[in-house]
Order: structure tokens, then C-alpha cells, then sequence
């Protein structure tokens, strides 16, 4: 399975995640040479051979990866968190870093167990990592020291996915318990959340909107998959709109045209930037999709899920080419 996607800006490489503790690196500008005159077979596709380099980075499943301008990539597993330099040019060499999620100490020196990290994000040109963890809490660390200057608690739940708002200096965190919560990373106090958000009974995944300016939320309520829109800077929150095939929302993201959706179904959802208009689905070779990642110097969006295959189409929303993971 593949578990999540991303980039690392205009390094011309896709990272993607899987549950075999996989890291692999692909070459976009190869991948979108392998793109023409493909047809797609949505039950069995074909796996393009496209130049690629894979990490064996964890012994566990990889939930979350996060790569930064300059290089430098985050993995997040079951155990620990992995920092790695330029990983497509490393020849499987060994990660320069590696951060753990506290262990709380109960009676007699008993430890909690180790939290899963689900998601990954950074602030600050890549200098503050953020990590979303199955404990209820998000962290911060000072990636240059590896100090741990953070411990944002206060949900009630397991957290699904955290997201920057690099603009106002917060992270946003999404919960099991169907909040999404604002922090202030500028403040050395611990807890200095500034918002918190309802959004139906669970929030298992966020996006921003490329100016910054909108955050989306999307999970589920009553059974069905639903996502709602919040205006960053007043915090005002427009009316939810229930998904047309998923009965829960597991990735979204932004493209310079729409909102794309995924989750528990096998057709990814286009909508409008501001979530008022459904316009399309658009099927995928996974029955169930957990990460989606748009590189808006390619032009392509890439989706991955529950199948071996990562998917890749066009602005014009396409299949391309699958991708075999």
C-alpha cells in the first residue's frame, strides 16, 4: 500500500511512502516522458518504467513523508521519525537524523507506548518540523538541533493530520474527535491554541489553499465523507458539503484549478477552489486512497492507496500513468 506522497519543490523528484517501511524517490521529468499515449486499464494498470531510487527507511509501515526545498526529507513511522539528506542520491545510505515521540512515564517507571506518527509538516523554510502523533498530541522540533521545543496537547483523540499556515506563523491539527485546533508555534508556552474548530465527527485530513488564506477539513458525519472550508485569518467557517461517493474524506489537496478529495472510495472528487461546486470524479486503480500530492511544476497530480500503484494525471485530470510502488 501507499501510504503518503510529496516532493521536495523543484528538486524534480516524488517521494512516496508504503507499508512495507519503503521510501521511494521517482523522477518527475521521466515520469511525465512515460505519459504519452498510455491507456489505463482502472482494474490491472500498467506500471511505467520510470528512473526511481527506494530506501528500505523503516522496519514498519511509513505513514507520513515531508520534503523541503534544499533536500532535506522527513519519514514518520510506527516507531520514529527519520530525517534524510537528498534521499534519491544516497544509494539506500543511512538517514542523518532521527527524532522518537515522548513516552509518558507512568508507576514504577512504566512507559506509554510508542505513538505513530500520521502526518508531517514544517515551518520556517524547513527549520521547525511539526508532527502529528496517535497519541492526541502534535510536536515541534528544532530540526538543525533535533531538540524537541514543542508538546501541543489538548484533543481528545488520535491525530489524523497536521498541516503549516506558514503566513501566520500556526500549525493545524486535525482529530479523531472531530476538531481541528489552531497553534501558536511563535510561543515557548506549551498549549497556546488559538482556535478550535468543529467539523463533523471525525477530521482525518487537512489542506491549505495555495495563497494561504483557506484551510479545508475533511473527514466524516453521519456516515457520510464531508469537508468544510475556514477562512485562516477570521476563523469563519462556510457550509459543509457532503461528498458525492466517499462516506469519509482520508486526502485532499489543492491544484491551480480545484479541490481534489480522496478517500474511501475508488473515484477521486473534483470540486471548485471554494468547495460550492462538484464538477467531476475520476477513477483510480486504489479501492481506497490515502494520500494525494499536486506538483505544480510538473502539472500532474499523483494519488495513492490501498492498491500497488501510484497514479498520475494531468491538469486537465487525465490518466497519465501508473506508477508500480
Amino acid at each position: 500500500w501507499v501510504f503518503a506522497l510529496g516532493s521536495c519543490g523543484p528538486s524534480g523528484w516524488l517521494l512516496s511512502t508504503c507499508s512495507n517501511g519503503e521510501l521511494i524517490c521517482w523522477d518527475l521529468a521521466d515520469t511525465v516522458v512515460q505519459t504519452k499515449a498510455r491507456s489505463y486499464d482502472q482494474v490491472s494498470p500498467q506500471g511505467a518504467h520510470v528512473r526511481s531510487e527506494s530506501i528500505n527507511a523503516h522496519s514498519n509501515p511509513v505513514y507520513a513523508v515531508h520534503g523541503v526545498p534544499g533536500g532535506t526529507v522527513f519519514t514518520g513511522s510506527d516507531e520514529e521519525i527519520r530525517i534524510w539528506r537528498e534521499p534519491w542520491n544516497c544509494g539506500g545510505g543511512k538517514a542523518i537524523g532521527e527524532l522518537r515521540i515522548p513516552q509518558l512515564e507512568g508507576s514504577r517507571g512504566s512507559l506509554s507506548p510508542l505513538a505513530e506518527t500520521n502526518g508531517l509538516t514544517s515551518l520556517n523554510k524547513g527549520q521547525t518540523l511539526a508532527a502529528a502523533a496517535g497519541d492526541g498530541n502534535a510536536y515541534c522540533w528544532d530540526v538543525a538541533t533535533q531538540v524537541l521545543t514543542h508538546c501541543f496537547s489538548g484533543h481528545k483523540d488520535y491525530l489524523h493530520s497536521i498541516v503549516s499556515l506558514e503566513r501566520n506563523g500556526l500549525i493545524a491539527t486535525g482529530s479523531e474527535d472531530g476538531t481541528c485546533k489552531f497553534w501558536d508555534v511563535r510561543e515557548k508556552k506549551e498549549n497556546q491554541c488559538v482556535a478550535t474548530l468543529e467539523s463533523g465527527d471525525i477530521v482525518s485530513a487537512l489542506s491549505v489553499s495555495n495563497d494561504g488564506n483557506w484551510l479545508v477539513m475533511g473527514g466524516s458525519s453521519n456516515g457520510m465523507g464531508n469537508f468544510n472550508m475556514c477562512h485562516v485569518a477570521s476563523r469563519v467557517i462556510t457550509d459543509g458539503r457532503k461528498c458525492k461517493h466517499n462516506t469519509r474524506v482520508q486526502s485532499m489537496t489543492f491544484t491551480d484549478k480545484a479541490l481534489v478529495l480522496g478517500g474511501d472510495g475508488q473515484n477521486l472528487e473534483y470540486w471548485s477552489m471554494n468547495g460550492s461546486e462538484y464538477i467531476v470524479d475520476v477513477p483510480t486503480s486504489s479501492s481506497s486512497v490515502f494520500g494525494l500530492h499536486y506538483d505544480s511544476s510538473a502539472g500532474i497530480l499523483v494519488s495513492g492507496g490501498s492498491s500497488a500503484f501510484i497514479d498520475v494525471f494531468s491538469e486537465e485530470r487525465s490518466h497519465m500513468v501508473s506508477l508500480q510502488a
